[in-house]
């Protein structure tokens, strides 16, 4: 018998093609949308990490009252490692660091290196792919990543026991690590792209174990669980050890009122918890654009079962039940759910790609298709299928015999299913205006954040970084020289308007932070102070304005007192609205200070979103720094300059490698990216959602003006003019698009507090947001009811009178 449906089925959708392929095509695109969210749940929160028994692998960090951020020291390491009683291994790593890696014969380049106990990847469960992991304390050891194998050494097969240069010390491969290797390290701030470790050397311990916090080294510790030990005892027993460390050797951080403690997390839950917020706001959105559909295509279904009046009232007569008939609609509903969903996964696997901005940065890669997500397809698949099918089913099983008899199987007869299709509606058009405010805050927010003045002008500026090494060559006085060098070599070239160097470029963190300055003569300012060190030429390459004083220049030189030019939000704070210019900042009592010389206007330094720091701006040639970055102000696109740029800077010295030139443009986009990319792809969602529900509308209309033309053609009989007839349909869709708001402006008003964290600028009430979602929506249901009721004006009497 269900065979039999089934057949049946499959001939009712192909003679229904179009109403098949609507369908389908409908079906398909939410059911693709939440595959392809969920394909990125799946690989963040679902799929375990790539190590053996990795449920038993975790992350142990130390919260300190004083501190900004959970840090471990290698003092606290060694003493928890020798004294729990809760891990097989306890290993520490350190987040990764650029370095110059040199190779004879070979051009120099720049990698990121990682630092990790010798037990640290026998922890994890990994083993090199070639040669062998680390055995102890072996200084000049170095195993490398299979993409740097690869690229840089051309897939060498004899490249262990190569020897390589780093940083000015020398080193020996060991090994070449597997591929798609996932190294758990903290993000590096600096490089806001993540470049992935390419080097890793082994981090000894300090051989006296517990010491005194003379070392201030911060490691990221990460253990492996004995068996049957869980999360929280192994909370429990490094806590214990904590204690009694910080009772013996007090931490820089600690308190005498309040003490440290640590936090034990799953590995798993570490690496994914920045990324938790986003994906559950991305997958509630793209479900509700699942719950638009399947009310669109339940609108399409009833009005299909309505039109079969005549066929189901003949199966009932003949003796079919009602059960029986209801199988038979979810049979041919759960079919386009299916084909749908096939579909769907057809479009998966073309946007999978476009969605890996989405990953953490310890995950990033590739976005699998694995049971999972398919087994998600079917659920979903099947569900929509259910939920489309179910209420018009029920409907048309209820049919009145008689009535159904005497029906000729159009579209006239009694009005079933005609509330059932407005709720259906109003449905599709409250879930719409959740998802476009929550779309609509998302675009304003970053649309505000596009405004915001970051103090600099980033037209026309061209980058790039070089770090001198190794330390021993390039002291203080050689990074200086080198700097002055560059820049001086940097300004000769053709098109460079000015050209100035940097150990802290625009749109990267801070390489030095102080706390404790204050004016002379004034009490201590407990605010961090971010410290940049700047070429005479600096604030001229960057467009920043110098308010007050003036900029540096030659007198500033190696030797000469010592001066700074200070931010507004700096002078602020130490000089409390009084003349900076002349007088001095201290730190340390032993030191005499340093004078200032001007005041600059504020920067967004960071990031776009990120607030304007306290900044004091020192002389590069009297406080150089290793770490230089050449900023190059150009009369046109500064791209056309970058390789004479490189060719400059490495003529100097070709072992110095020139690593991130870019123009300052690209690194303002890249801050703002991820903002970018989640507006766009919530806000597509909601353009979706929007077009649905539309076209729901419009369905809705359409088939009240079929089912209503034996009214619509009594009432231009008896004399109602075209704009009446227009404003009677217009009016009742504009009655279906007013109750769909409301209800949806209550339903945002709840839900989009969860999307304040995402948002800059604007709140999640923010009017002007809620008053354009509802005029678009308003607008868009006139639309739709008014190409209907253009319809409904043409009728003519002598036809619809004798239309039933």
């Amino acid at each position: 018998m269900v065979t039999a449906d089934l057949r049946f089925a499959l001939r009712a959708l192909r003679h229904s093609r179009g109403f098949a392929f609507a369908a389908v095509a409908t079906l398909a695109l939410g059911i693709g949308a939440n595959t392809a969210i969920f394909s990125v749940v799946n690989t963040v929160f679902l799929r375990p990490l790539p190590y053996p028994h990795p449920e038993r692998i975790v992350w142990a960090t130390e919260f300190f009252p004083k501190s900004a951020r959970p840090v471990v020291l290698m003092p606290e390491y060694a003493a928890w490692q020798q004294s729990n009683t809760a891990f097989d291994r306890l290993e520490a790593t350190r987040t990764t660091i650029g370095v110059n890696l040199l190779v004879a014969g070979r051009s120099a380049e720049r990698v990121q290196a990682g630092h990790v106990t010798p037990g640290f990847f026998a922890m994890l469960g990994v083993s090199p792919a070639l040669g062998r992991d680390f055995t102890g304390n072996e200084a000049s050891a170095a195993l490398i990543s299979d993409s740097l194998w690869r690229g840089y050494f051309q897939s060498d097969p004899h490249i262990v026991g190569t020897a390589i240069n780093l940083n000015g010390a020398p080193a020996t491969i060991i090994g070449v690590m597997p591929p798609g290797l996932l190294y758990p390290d903290a993000a590096d701030t600096r490089y806001p792209d993540g470049a992935d470790a390419a080097v890793w050397l082994p981090d000894a311990v300090d051989a006296q174990g517990i010491v005194p916090r003379r070392s201030m080294r911060i490691v990221n510790v990460i253990g492996r669980l004995k068996p049957a030990v869980s999360v929280a005892q192994a909370q429990s027993d490094l806590e214990v050890v904590a204690r009694r460390m910080d009772s013996q050797y007090p931490s820089p951080w600690s308190t005498s009122h309040a003490q440290a403690h640590v936090r034990v997390v799953s590995l798993h839950d570490q690496l994914v918890s920045d990324s938790r917020t986003a994906l559950l706001v991305l997958m509630g959105a793209v479900a509700f654009v699942l719950l638009i559909v399947c009310a669109n295509v339940a609108n399409l279904f009833l009005a299909r079962a309505a039109a079969r009046n005549r066929e189901i009232a003949i199966r009932a007569a003949i003796g079919a039940s009602r059960a029986r008939i209801v199988r038979l609609l979810l049979l041919e509903s759960s079919l386009l759910g299916i084909l749908g969903g096939a579909l769907g996964i057809a479009f998966l696997f073309w946007t999978t790609s476009a969605l890996r901005f989405l990953l953490p940065k310890a995950l990033a890669g590739a976005i699998p298709v694995d049971w999972r997500v398919l087994l998600f397809a079917t659920a979903c698949s099947l569900a929509a299928g259910l939920l489309f099918g179910l209420a018009p089913a029920i409907t048309a099983s209820r049919l009145d015999l008689t009535a159904g008899l005497k029906e000729t199987g159009g579209l006239s007869g009694p009005r079933r299913g005609a509330r059932l299709r407005g709720s259906l509606a109003v449905a599709q058009l409250a879930l719409s205006v959740v998802l476009l405010i929550g779309a609509g805050l998302l675009i304003r927010s970053f649309l505000v954040l596009l405004t915001v003045n970051p103090g600099f002008d980033p037209r026309n500026v061209l980058l790039a970084d070089v770090s001198l090494a190794p330390l021993q060559v390039y002291g203080p006085p050689q990074q200086a020289e080198f700097a002055a060098r560059a820049v001086q070599a940097l300004e000769r070239l053709p098109g460079v308007q000015s050209a100035a160097a940097t150990s802290s470029p625009p749109m990267t963190t801070f390489n030095a932070i102080a706390s404790g300055l204050h004016a002379e003569g004034e009490p201590e300012s407990d605010e961090a102070v971010a410290i940049t060190s700047a070429s005479s030429h600096y604030f001229r390459a960057l467009g920043i304005p110098i308010l007050a004083g003036r900029s540096f220049d030659e007198r500033d030189a190696a030797g000469a007192p010592r001066v700074v030019i200070v931010n507004q939000a700096l002078a602020r704070i130490l000089f409390r609205g009084r003349d900076p210019i002349g007088r001095r900042i201290v730190n340390d009592p032993r030191d005499p200070g340093v004078t200032v010389i001007g005041v600059a206007a504020d920067t967004r330094h960071r990031a776009l979103d990120d607030k304007v720091w306290p900044e004091l701006y020192q002389s590069f040639s009297q406080s150089p720094s290793p770490w230089i970055s050449v900023v190059v102000k150009t009369a046109s696109d500064p791209s056309g300059s970058a390789s004479a740029v490189r060719r400059a800077v490495q003529s100097m010295d070709p072992k110095q490698p020139l690593f991130d030139v870019e123009s300052l443009d690209q690194r303002l986009s890249a801050s703002v990216s991820q903002r970018r990319q989640r507006a766009l792809l919530v806000g597509s969602f909601g353009l979706l959602a929007l077009f649905i529900a539309a076209i729901g509308v419009y369905g809705v209309m359409a088939y009240s003006v079929a089912r209503r033309t034996h009214e619509i053609g009594i009432r231009v009989a008896l004399g109602a003019q075209r704009p009446q007839v227009l404003r009677l349909v217009v009016i009742e869709g504009l009655r279906l698009a007013f109750l769909g708001t409301a209800l949806g402006l209550a339903g945002a008003l709840s839900l989009t507090r969860v999307l304040k964290s995402f948002l800059y600028g604007v709140t999640a009430t923010d009017p002007l947001t809620f008053v354009s979602v509802v005029a678009a929506l308003v607008a868009a249901a006139s639309l739709a009811s008014y190409i209907p009721a253009r319809r409904a004006t043409r009728v003519d009497p002598l036809v619809a009178l004798r239309h039933e």
